[in-house]
């Protein structure tokens, strides 16, 4: 995880607060450019490096975690802690479609890459729409193969619960 704050950037334009910066992933030290906007001037935590590294990680796992139930890897006890029940129940569903009509045909060289090439994404953006709702977009490589994923989060007492998981 990145312990420098000198990484980070804050900004408030246009009103709103901003927040920029990177995380490093994987045992490459591969960086991952992250964006956070607050849509309403009182956004919390926006100027918190620790906020932003700890949510940056979460969604970057859970991205990647959503890229593996594509692959046909099923839904992980560490995603679903962070899952709302019925988006489990979405996910198992796709996760059964991918198996059950083989989707990703191992024949096909790009579909073989799919399943071989670990996730890695390319950049994270969040915006902070209300204090009780966040959304996040992810950019998500395998091999040379671009996927975007979606997570739309919901405060639940005081954890963050994903409520909207989407990869295509």
């Amino acid at each position: 995880m990145n312990d420098s704050t000198e990484l980070w950037t804050y900004r408030y334009e246009r009103n709103l607060p901003r927040m920029e910066g990177n995380i490093t992933v994987g045992s490459f030290g591969v960086t991952v450019p992250v964006r956070i906007v607050g849509f309403f001037p009182e956004a919390p935590d926006t100027d918190s490096v620790k906020f932003c590294q700890e949510y940056a990680f979460l969604v970057y796992n859970m991205a990647c975690m959503l890229a593996d139930t594509y692959r046909g890897r099923g839904v992980t006890p560490l995603l679903r802690k962070h899952l709302a029940p019925q988006c489990i129940e979405r996910l198992e569903f796709m996760w059964q479609l991918v198996g059950c009509y083989d989707i990703l045909n191992l024949e096909d060289e790009k579909n073989a890459m799919i399943k071989m090439v670990p996730p890695m994404p390319q950049w994270i953006h969040f915006a902070l729409v209300t204090s009780e709702l966040m959304e996040c977009t992810v950019n998500v490589n395998i091999g040379t193969i671009v996927f975007h994923s979606m997570l739309v989060f919901r405060r639940k007492a005081s954890r963050w619960i994903c409520d909207l998981a989407d990869i295509g």
